[in-house]
């Protein structure tokens, strides 16, 4: 997914799981989307998605983007975020440096720690506000330009909706890789309006929710591949 303006903020985690609240990003070779405005509040990932009892949100956790003024991993784990172009702002609670925001103009926050982030199972949270446009608006991204590796969650600004795609191959997507696209329906989210979404993928179902309930599921067994590039918050 590509292109737009969009404004994230995200309070999220990678469990072996974007203005974001809670988040992460590798990099080789890419194309930069331009980001209309996106602002990502906190991004969190987790690496894990059993829960056989109460969670345990520090179980699995690869990393945890509060944008605390910065793109520091809060986890423990140490897997701090580089930003590039994007500026703070205030998150949706209007408090100033909690959030990202990015112009279009190249504007992404990178992750170099790519074995980190290389898991089958995951969990992606995040707290997202969008301006909205006929673009693509990337939340965070592991797949490489031209080629069908790793995740990516993102907004579908014309549309407004989510789509949530896994990867394996080493050739493009639309040019015969193998992926697994999972698509919300039209306009349940809106330009202008925070709202919290969360991925998961458990190597038998990808699920979505949107502000906390079920906005879509769909089953896949595909088993995902990586390249070697960074994670990338807010393009791809």
């Amino acid at each position: 997914m590509r292109g737009g303006q969009t404004k994230y903020r995200c309070s999220s985690q990678l469990d072996r799981g974007l203005r974001l609240e809670e988040p992460l990003v590798l990099v080789s070779s890419m194309n930069l989307g331009k980001l209309r405005l996106t602002i990502l509040a906190s991004l969190t990932l987790v690496a894990s998605v059993t829960v056989a009892q109460e969670p345990d949100l520090h179980r699995g956790l690869v990393a945890y983007y509060p944008f605390n003024g910065n793109a520091n991993d809060e986890s423990g784990n140490g897997n701090d975020a580089i930003v590039k172009g994007a500026s703070l702002t205030a998150d949706r609670n209007g408090e100033f440096s909690k959030a990202y925001k990015f112009d279009g103009n190249n504007d992404y926050i990178a992750v170099n720690s790519s074995q980190a982030f290389r898991f089958q199972q995951h969990t992606i949270s995040a707290w997202v506000n969008y301006i909205g446009s006929s673009n693509l608006e990337p939340i965070i991204s592991t797949e490489p330009w031209l080629k069908s590796d790793g995740f990516s969650l993102a907004i579908s600004a014309k549309e407004n909706r989510i789509g949530y795609k896994i990867m394996r191959g080493s050739t493009q997507a639309d040019r015969g890789g193998i992926y697994d696209d999972t698509l919300t329906k039209k306009n349940i989210v809106k330009p202008g309006t925070w709202f919290h979404v969360t991925a998961s993928y458990d190597g038998k179902s990808k699920i979505i929710y949107l502000n906390g309930k079920l906005a879509k599921i769909s089953t896949s067994r595909i088993v995902i591949t990586y390249s070697d590039i960074p994670v990338i918050i807010g393009a791809n």
